[in-house]
């Protein structure tokens, strides 16, 4: 049974104005059958419970615009802010000829999730995954981001400022205003384990994006690489509303299309839609597959930095470090203690020669850093499959790693990626001896 409506997806009482478009909502299930099972379901998480509600309406729009075929399927699941710090949880189906289906109408367990909370993740491609079954399975995380650190509630930057001089924010990925709650680095990790290993039965996503900010880091690729193939982010913060949806997944229609071609091609989209505007964007596919290989090189070369720094006379590997990772030397972003990896690598090539040390290995040492930080350069262009920036970023290469200036981030240890990799040990030395 369907029941159109024809003033707004939601009534004006539950729902912002903003979403005052006309679309056929189905209140029914969609039951499949076995011709039916197609080879992509894309599913959206859709995080507006915070001060991108108002932008909700343009994704609504674009995978509208977009619908479903014989080959895909569209779903979104939206938590959306309404009035009085309330929250409303839809899920649609994107069918053909601008049809939208209202999935949980009439489901009171699904009206009002916390898109912060892991469970509304877990729960929301339960739901894709049982509902739409498909060979390949994509993942699309729509709201702030804040990368590899937590955010800290009343500050803008993710490194440790002055509370004076910042402004309050909300930034988190999957932030939601009126529980105060967000998908941190750890929650973010639990819930993709869970989909993979109870939901997917082992099975990777063929690609997982992160239309956020800040997200394009080694540290989200550590996470991420478990669990997809292939991962679409930003170095740096994304330009409201972010992805153009209609154009990024089109492709999708045709049943030849793979997860790189779609990574490209969301990649090429973006640059295209930004070139000739802005000078500040970036975007970035990467292989996630070739990740670990760049993981390692990262883990050899803090390594061989601990020991240069043990060794150094007169401050003179403290002092090339310093100016590698130098906001006047190195691409850095809105977040500045986030540095591109591959520049930062570049730079340290160009200083090695600065380093004087107190051993009879110097030689060796500064050879076998050199060695390893060339390898890193090609491992990340290799593994960077599709890149765009704007002409403020021309050296960024599309991976970021949290290198602060000074002090480090109490959430920064929590990580994973911290946890298993000599970077956190090079940073804690690195700190201690600058000052």
């Amino acid at each position: 049974m369907k029941q159109t409506l024809t003033t707004m997806i939601l009534t004006k009482n539950r729902l912002c104005k903003s979403l005052s478009f006309l679309l056929y909502i189905t209140l029914t299930s969609h039951a499949y059958s076995a011709a039916e099972y197609k080879k992509y379901t894309v599913i959206f998480y859709v995080a507006a419970d915070n001060n991108l509600y108002r932008y909700a309406e343009q994704k609504v729009q674009s995978l509208a615009a977009l619908g479903s075929n014989q080959a895909v399927n569209f779903v979104m699941h939206l938590d959306l802010h309404i009035e009085n710090n309330k929250r409303q949880t839809f899920r649609y189906y994107f069918d053909t000829n601008q049809q939208v289906r209202h999935i949980n109408q009439f489901d009171k367990s699904t009206q009002a999730m916390d898109s912060g909370a892991p469970e509304t993740l877990i729960s929301c491609c339960q739901w894709a995954v049982e509902s739409y079954p498909a060979e390949n399975y994509i993942l699309i995380i729509w709201n702030h981001g804040s990368g590899p650190v937590d955010p800290i509630i009343g500050r803008i930057t993710t490194t440790t400022p002055k509370p004076k001089t910042k402004k309050p924010h909300t930034r988190g990925i999957c932030w939601s205003d009126s529980t105060k709650n967000y998908l941190n680095n750890q929650k973010l990790e639990f819930a993709l384990s869970e989909i993979k290993d109870k939901i997917l039965y082992g099975e990777k996503f063929k690609l997982i994006g992160f239309d956020a900010c800040l997200m394009g880091a080694l540290e989200i690729a550590n996470i991420t690489k478990e669990y997809a193939d292939v991962m679409v982010a930003s170095q740096e913060v994304e330009w409201v509303p972010g992805w153009h949806w209609t154009l990024s997944f089109q492709p999708l229609h045709n049943q030849n299309m793979n997860g790189e071609d779609l990574a490209k091609h969301i990649v090429s989209v973006y640059e295209k839609l930004n070139n000739y505007a802005r000078r500040r964007y970036t975007l970035s596919a990467l292989n996630l597959n070739t990740i670990e290989a760049i993981e390692n090189n990262l883990h050899e070369a803090a390594g061989l930095l601990i020991i240069a720094l043990a060794y150094q006379k007169n401050n003179s590997v403290n002092s090339a470090i310093t100016t590698s990772r130098h906001k006047k030397n190195c691409t850095y972003f809105d977040e500045p203690a986030y540095l591109d990896l591959h520049h930062l690598y570049q730079n340290l090539l160009q200083r090695i020669e600065q380093f004087s040390l107190a051993t009879p290995d110097e030689a060796a040492i500064k050879e076998e850093l050199k060695n390893v930080l060339q390898s890193g350069c090609q491992l990340i262009e290799d593994s960077v499959i599709a890149n765009a920036t704007g002409t403020m970023f021309e050296k960024a290469k599309g991976i970021s790693i949290y290198f602060p200036e000074s002090g480090m981030h109490p959430s920064y240890p929590k990580t994973k990626f911290g946890n298993s990799n000599s970077w956190l040990k090079f940073l804690k030395i690195y700190d201690i001896m600058d000052h």
